[in-house]
């Protein structure tokens, strides 16, 4: 015997708003990711080439 049409549930319409919903979540940045891009710099820009040139001489090193 084979079900009624009214026995099925609803888990394949759930589960594609779900997906739906889940996609348009990982569209969106995270709030970390919006507070780094919202904070200061914490670094004095006079100091920028001398780290740079700090890091290119470890490398080498």
């Amino acid at each position: 015997m084979t079900k009624h049409i009214l026995d099925h549930g609803r888990s394949k319409r759930e589960s594609a708003v779900a997906k739906a919903v889940a996609a348009l979540e990982k569209d969106q940045p995270k709030p970390a990711t919006l507070a780094l891009q919202r904070r200061r710099r914490s670094r004095d820009e006079s100091q920028r080439s001398a780290q740079f040139l700090r890091l290119a001489r470890a490398r080498v090193e």
